[in-house]
């Protein structure tokens, strides 16, 4: 689950490509999202409540914010639980709503103080815990995020979102067997049912070599789930690794159509097609992660490695040079010494 995250999950690290060139990516994160930031949510418009909001009492408020939440307009959702909490500050479903909300807009820390609130005002309840672990992992507190779904799943055995949590905080921990007996649980709780589970438990999978297996977990992930992204990612890392290169284009195709604005897969697939030989596609791809992403450095590197083997030996110093500004030298310093590069 690269790259990362925006959610802030700790990353299990970058995978390094089987063939020519190093740094094959791990889309957005190693390790999926907590569940309620899977996905990148676009930003809305601000938006406002109305007046008349105000003079609602705290349960319309309430169910307004809770709708305007599932829709994904954040920010109104925010507005109406605030009206909420004017209405009645005890009302525990109006601080774990707006904790919600503001964690999808990417406030972990205010998120953080909401959902602790609902934990004070409600502490048997088991999604209040299993919300307030998402907060931690994305503030890479992952012992904390431990100890709540550990609460959560107490008062609640089956809640399937906490059991896979529940192995992302344990990844985190590098605990990698606990975590992947946290994603068998998540899977036969949810009856099978959670894509997350099985994307997790794929690629922890694929961290840990256990390749066939981690295909298994991979493709079922995007059978349940045929728009997540990273899935399709990482099953092209794996098939690049095996040898499948044209199979892993095509999930990498299969993932860029889903987030075209995603530098890391456009280098990845530069590196499919390289291992075709195929080295025009390959430069595009590299040249289309720098369009998006002009400080990747390891796109620079790879395009040059190209120009210098296609005898573009003024293009590929540049990049070679641009790369070591960035911090990756390696190339940049060994032309040099050879005399190729000035």
């Amino acid at each position: 689950m690269t790259n990362v995250s925006k959610a802030g999950v700790r990353p299990l690290g970058p995978w390094v490509a089987m063939a020519r060139l190093a740094c094959l990516l791990l889309a957005l994160a190693c390790l999926a999202a907590p569940m309620i930031l899977s996905g990148c949510a676009a930003k809305a418009k601000p938006q406002e409540a109305p007046a008349s909001a105000a003079k609602q009492p705290a349960a319309e408020a309430l169910a307004k914010g809770e709708e305007s939440l599932a829709q994904g307009q954040y920010e109104l959702a925010t507005n109406y639980l605030n009206r909420a909490l004017e209405a009645d500050p005890r009302l525990a479903e109006a601080y774990l709503a707006r904790g919600k909300a503001l964690h999808a807009v990417g406030n972990p820390e205010q998120a953080l103080f909401d959902f602790n609130r609902a934990v004070s005002l409600r502490p048997e309840w088991a999604v209040a815990y299993y919300d307030r672990a998402t907060a931690y992992l994305a503030l890479e507190r992952p012992q904390e995020a431990l100890d709540d779904q550990r609460k959560a799943l107490e008062l609640d055995p089956g809640l399937a979102v906490a059991h896979n949590d529940m192995g992302l905080a344990l990844a985190a921990l590098d605990r990698p067997e606990e975590a992947l007996q946290a994603f068998d649980a998540a899977i036969r709780v949810s009856g099978g049912r959670l894509a997350q589970a099985f994307y997790n438990r794929g690629t922890l999978r694929l961290r840990e070599e256990l390749l066939v297996a981690a295909q298994e977990d991979l493709s079922r992930a995007v059978e349940l789930d045929p728009e997540l992204a990273p899935a399709f990612n990482n099953l092209g890392i794996l098939r690049n690794r095996t040898g499948a290169y044209e199979a892993a284009v095509l999930d990498f195709d299969a993932a860029i159509a889903l987030t075209p604005k995603n530098p890391n897969l456009y280098l990845n697939r530069g590196i499919a097609h390289e291992n075709q030989n195929r080295y025009d596609k390959a430069i595009q791809d590299y040249t289309r992660a720098l369009a998006l992403k002009p400080d990747y450095a390891q796109a620079l590197h790879n395009r040059g490695v190209l120009f210098m083997r296609l005898s573009a030996r003024t293009r590929a110093c540049e990049d070679f040079e641009a790369a070591c500004q960035l911090g990756l030298c390696h190339r940049h310093e060994a032309t040099k010494k050879l005399g190729l590069c000035w």
